[in-house]
């Protein structure tokens, strides 16, 4: 699911005339922790009690960034269509409330590492997207 989210972050860039990002192993990891905590106290938060900020959680994981962002969210139920649905929310996001579309589009960012999380003891699937303009 994280790779067919790629391919929707990408395209929406190349329709807005933005170079494609990278896949980052590093951004990835880190995503899939944030991901993990947030399952675990079933919470949507940019940073969840006790976790480090996201400078640092990327670092943790061996990204060298100039700059950092992240977009999160979650999807109740199952499926690649739901994950879409998601990304699809964060695209229509209007002024002044549009962070995560601005993270999409960004041209400060060149990476990106994705993870998907299914919960089942909260039937959701977290999501959360790693960005960086790695160094």
């Amino acid at each position: 699911m994280a790779q067919a989210l790629l391919s929707a972050v990408n395209t929406a860039r190349t329709q807005a005339g933005l170079p494609a990002l990278s896949w980052s192993p590093g951004l990835q990891r880190s995503a899939a922790r944030h991901n993990r905590a947030m399952a675990a106290a079933n919470q949507l938060a940019s940073r969840v009690a006790g976790e480090p900020s996201l400078g640092v959680r990327q670092a943790n994981q061996g990204v060298a960034a100039s700059f950092a962002a992240e977009n999160l969210g979650y999807a109740d139920g199952a499926g690649l269509a739901a994950i879409l649905a998601v990304h699809q929310q964060m695209l229509a996001e209007q002024p002044p409330e549009n962070s995560r579309r601005q993270n999409l589009l960004s041209t400060a960012v060149t990476a990106v590492g994705i993870d998907v999380l299914l919960d089942s003891a909260h039937g959701r699937l977290w999501i959360t997207e790693d960005f960086a303009r790695l160094s």
